[in-house]
């Protein structure tokens, strides 16, 4: 029976939903790397913010975000992701991004939005232009937003690649777009630089700051090292550390980045 979704990129994460948490969010790698957002995101959340979050999938960070004392609102593509989210306790709600805000979403102010591992890379630099547009409204003065993408060069992969034969993928990350076979489905993923998000989100949103994720932690997809408990601790903390400066977030798996709402966004 095929899974409720309107386009092939719903279908397949619908399709991933059920053992999504199972292979990456309860993974050793996957949970490093998300208690890493975790640890830059307290650094820009004043307490009892509003959130609204973007790609929210299964509801893990919504329901952490929720325990702090935060008031969310996560919303995802997939009708599948969102009725495992909202088994958690969290008021998820079904958004595609490439759509305009639902209804019920685009009256409200918020302190933050929040996109965590890559669904930013689900869309174009087109649809995040008029995407800029239809989320500035939704925040309050100076709030920011903060998207958590892939990063263009991302060293343990480069490494792997080399080592394993695999010299076609060495420079996959640099093509601009793509095609991304998930759960039997092939949809377009791109891979932002920096300058396009800025170039993006201009004039609604300007770039403060920016993190790493997953400079020393491996990416999720290398799961034999998942069992690598001692070198994963150790990766941590030196991501951790490279996170005090701004250049290693150019050879992270991820990249964090932090914008700013303009003060005086244009009239539509």
């Amino acid at each position: 029976m095929e899974l409720p979704g309107n386009n092939p990129e719903q279908q397949a994460f619908n399709r991933e939903a059920a053992g999504y948490d199972r292979y990456f969010s309860e993974s050793a790698i996957g949970s490093n790397q998300r208690t890493l957002v975790w640890h830059w995101l307290q650094k820009h959340i004043r307490p009892s913010s509003t959130i609204l979050e973007l790609n929210g999938g299964t509801g893990v960070d919504a329901e952490y975000l929720q325990r702090l004392g935060h008031q969310i609102i996560s919303t995802d593509g997939a009708d599948q992701m969102v009725a495992i989210a909202a088994s958690r306790g969290v008021d998820a709600r079904v958004w595609d991004l490439h759509r305009p805000p639902p209804a019920t979403i685009q009256h409200q102010k918020f302190d933050i939005i929040f996109s965590n591992f890559s669904g930013w890379n689900c869309l174009s630099p087109e649809r995040l232009t008029s995407l800029a547009s239809e989320l500035a409204p939704l925040l309050l003065a100076n709030g920011q937003l903060i998207i958590v993408v892939f990063g263009r060069f991302c060293i343990w992969e480069w490494l792997y690649f080399l080592f394993s034969g695999k010299w076609r993928q060495l420079f996959r990350r640099q093509e601009s777009s793509t095609t991304a076979h998930i759960s039997g489905r092939d949809f377009p993923l791109w891979y932002h630089s920096r300058r396009t998000l800025q170039k993006s989100l201009q004039p609604y949103f300007r770039l403060q700051r920016s993190y790493p994720v997953g400079v020393s932690l491996p990416p999720s997809y290398l799961r034999s090292l998942n069992r690598s408990t001692t070198l994963l601790q150790l990766a941590f903390r030196l991501d951790k550390f490279l996170g005090r400066m701004h250049w290693p977030a150019s050879f992270a798996d991820h990249s964090m980045l932090i914008f700013r709402k303009q003060e005086e966004v244009p009239p539509e």
